[in-house]
């Protein structure tokens, strides 16, 4: 089991990193995201992947379904 996944179903984390074929880290460009997602669902066998495309800020749910959908100012990664 993956140490991440020892207290709950969900793990939040970045996109957009790769690496250089030196091994340096980089950015992932246009749409680097929504590939970093594809890769982590893949990898973990994820059972679903959501990508919330075409919104202003990272919200508290998918507008296109709810009306009543706020913007989240701020997150915090710590546990």
């Amino acid at each position: 089991m993956v140490k991440e996944f020892e207290q709950t179903d969900i793990v939040l984390t970045q996109g957009f990193i790769g690496a250089t074929d030196d091994n340096e880290s980089t950015t992932l460009g246009r749409e680097g995201s929504d590939f970093t997602a594809a890769v982590f669902a893949n990898i973990l066998n994820a059972e679903s992947l959501t990508i919330w495309k075409d919104v202003e800020s990272v919200m508290n749910a998918d507008p296109k379904q709810f009306a009543e959908v706020i913007p989240i100012p701020e997150l915090n990664y710590k546990k």
